[in-house]
């Protein structure tokens, strides 16, 4: 009888946990995917406000990225990564032909107020593809997701192990 009882309760456990991964997207998890885009396609328009809009901007906001020449860049505090992105985008000419950027892989935590996101991104402009593994922290604020943090490692896949 006992050991029926383990078994009912680990299979319905298993059917539970199996159930889960299928569930559908949270209405949460297709906001934060919403800023994510956003947030790309902002930046490629050189709409500094809207690109800025997506953001928390807290002194605990952060960038870092990989460089083509291994290089690697880190920026900590909303000053400094809104300082970079409007250096740029008041640089630039013109708008440069936006890329095509696509994303899978996700995968969402959320935990309140706070989520941690990853995704591949593969992107396809004027100087060719690449393909990132992107990773962002979320905070919700007055009911509406922001990114805290972007990290994003360019061409991971030829990085040795």
């Amino acid at each position: 009888m006992k050991n029926n009882l383990i078994v009912m309760l680990l299979s319905t456990l298993f059917l539970g946990l199996s159930a889960f991964k299928t569930l559908p997207m949270t209405n949460d998890e297709t906001a934060i995917k919403e800023v994510i885009v956003s947030e790309t396609t902002a930046f490629f328009a050189l709409d500094y406000k809207g690109w800025a809009n997506l953001w928390l901007q807290s002194p605990h906001d952060s960038q870092a990225w990989n460089n083509s020449d291994g290089s690697v860049m880190s920026t900590i505090g909303w000053d400094k990564v809104s300082a970079g992105a409007k250096e740029w985008i008041d640089s630039q000419k013109v708008a440069p032909a936006p890329p095509t950027a696509t994303r899978d892989n996700w995968d969402i935590h959320i935990s309140g107020d706070m989520a941690a996101v990853s995704f591949t991104q593969y992107v396809k402009g004027s100087e060719g593809t690449s393909t990132s593994k992107e990773f962002r922290t979320m905070v919700r604020k007055d009911g509406q997701w922001k990114i805290s943090s972007v990290q994003a490692f360019w061409d991971y896949k030829n990085v040795k192990k």
